[in-house]
């Protein structure tokens, strides 16, 4: 099929190519490529494409596609909520509209009989990161024609154990092979070589065919265990098609994840990271689990994890909501005064946090005749706002707050110096920046009162004693804090704690 441009306002958003629609078994499959024209996806923006069956009043739809700016991006990556969309759809960074890279997409759902000479249309859906509609537009894929719905073979890879070893790859999480993908033609081919061959001869009978096959450990280890499964039960329904074989004769095995053939790639591969990512896959003891041993891989190693699977894929955005975030006041560091903050999100949209901080500069210098000592410890809860949750990120954006806090001082110099105690309270506010997935910029101020007592004193005998020369009181009201604080968010996977 042709390239079909978006008719109207969506052609200058998305191209979509090679749009099919198959039948496995009791499943219907839809893929098609999305090719993203070179525009800018707006920071609070989403576009969501829809694909549908539709067959005069009867319609299904199949899992979407969303498109996010900055904002909801966000957002999706640190709260884990979906938004408009659902856990089975698919979710893009909005970076890939503006970089041309296209994106094979492939969803699977039940076959309904209505479904044969279905059409297949598209709705494209532009909407705000508040779910305000800008745009809505929709169109037909595959028209005026019926849709065939053929059974077809899918594999990633299989044993064809009676004389050989053949390996057709298939676009990620598809159960539908395309013979022009990558070598796959040739591939089929020794699969057809091989049985006609077998049959051509009178001496031979055959009686069993054992296939055998497998997935990409990339995925949940879950839904892999149905890829391998349903790839090689379409490829045994292929070969008895085919040839003319009857389907008791073929035995079907699968194994849900081909870690030795992602082991032997690895080896074989230049890649940085090589030594310590074969490591990782051999280390089953301490990672028994596949995905988590994936995800670590994914986590570390991110270039590696790209150029071994497919690196022209767009990706599929992961979420990583934040367990607490961690900070540091740049300003506090340059006075040589080392602090460190921890703030805790509260509610699945974070909406409320707790923070505590804690810091202390401890130095003195020149036989103890000059002292630079602060300790001060606090805690503060913020109120974050935002006009919806869509636009507004974990730990982003403004916020009001209160503050409380108390420590100790000794501040001396050529052995004249104060010493005290102190506590303050009051009102704080301030404003976050996303840097990235888990870097923030916040800007913050303090306004409060301080309430203490200050006692002057002299050093004598090389400092080794101290002279109090004045007792008073500290009373304060006004600012009290200044800060501009990287924060690094920690999510919650590195904890093995689910989103």
């Amino acid at each position: 099929m042709l390239p079909h441009l978006l008719r109207g306002a969506a052609s200058d958003y998305i191209r979509t190519e090679n749009a099919r629609i198959v039948r496995v078994g009791d499943s219907i499959q839809l893929s098609l490529t999305f090719q993203f024209i070179d525009r800018h996806v707006d920071r609070k923006d989403i576009w969501l494409l829809q694909p549908r069956l539709v067959n005069g009043a009867d319609s299904v739809d199949l899992p979407s596609v969303g498109v996010y700016g900055r904002m909801p991006y966000y957002y999706l990556v640190r709260s884990g909520n979906y938004l408009f969309q659902g856990d089975d759809d698919v979710m893009l960074r909005g970076k890939y509209a503006r970089a041309g890279v296209p994106f094979f997409y492939t969803r699977t759902v039940r076959h309904r009989a209505w479904a044969e000479g279905a059409e297949v249309h598209m709705e494209f859906i532009h909407l705000t990161c508040c779910g305000d509609v800008l745009q809505r537009e929709g169109w037909r894929i595959i028209d005026r024609h019926k849709v065939v719905l053929p059974d077809s073979i899918v594999q990633r890879r299989f044993t064809a154990v009676a004389a050989g070893v053949a390996h057709v790859d298939f676009v990620l999480d598809s159960i539908w092979i395309d013979p022009e993908y990558h070598d796959n033609r040739r591939e089929l081919g020794k699969i057809s070589h091989l049985i006609d061959s077998l049959q051509a001869n009178p001496e031979i009978h055959i009686d069993t065919v054992t296939l055998h096959g497998y997935a990409s450990p990339e995925g949940p280890y879950k839904h892999n265990v149905w890829l391998a499964k349903n790839r090689v039960k379409a490829l045994a329904g292929y070969i008895a098609n085919r040839h003319s074989l009857d389907p008791a004769i073929i035995s079907q095995q699968s194994t849900p994840e081909d870690w030795a053939g992602l082991r032997k790639y690895v080896d074989e591969s230049s890649l940085p990271h090589r030594e310590e990512i074969l490591k990782v896959i051999d280390d089953t003891l301490r990672r028994p689990d596949p995905d988590l041993r994936l995800r670590y891989i994914r986590r570390t190693y991110v270039e590696d994890f790209a150029d071994i699977f497919d690196p022209t894929r767009p990706e599929v955005i992961p979420t990583q909501r934040p367990l607490f975030a961690v900070k540091t006041n740049l300003l506090f560091d340059l006075a040589l005064f080392p602090n460190l903050e921890l703030e805790v999100p509260l509610g699945r949209d974070a909406r409320w946090s707790i923070l505590a901080e804690w810091g202390s500069a401890w130095y003195v210098w020149r036989h103890n005749s000059r002292a630079y000592e602060v300790v001060n410890a606090g805690v503060e809860a913020r109120r974050w706002f935002g006009r919806c949750p869509g636009c507004r990120p974990v730990l982003t954006g403004f916020f009001l707050g209160a503050y409380a806090s108390a420590g100790k001082f000794d501040l001396e110099w050529n052995s004249k110096g104060n010493q005290g105690e102190f506590v303050s309270f009051g009102p704080s506010v301030g404003y976050s920046w996303v840097l990235s997935r888990n870097l923030n910029i916040e800007a913050s101020g303090t306004l409060g009162i301080v309430l203490g007592q200050r006692r002057r004193y002299d050093g004598e005998f090389q400092d080794t004693h101290l002279i109090w020369k004045r007792f008073g009181d500290v009373l304060y009201g006004g600012p009290t804090q200044l800060k501009v604080s990287l924060v690094w968010l920690i999510p919650r996977k590195w904890f093995g704690l689910k989103d």
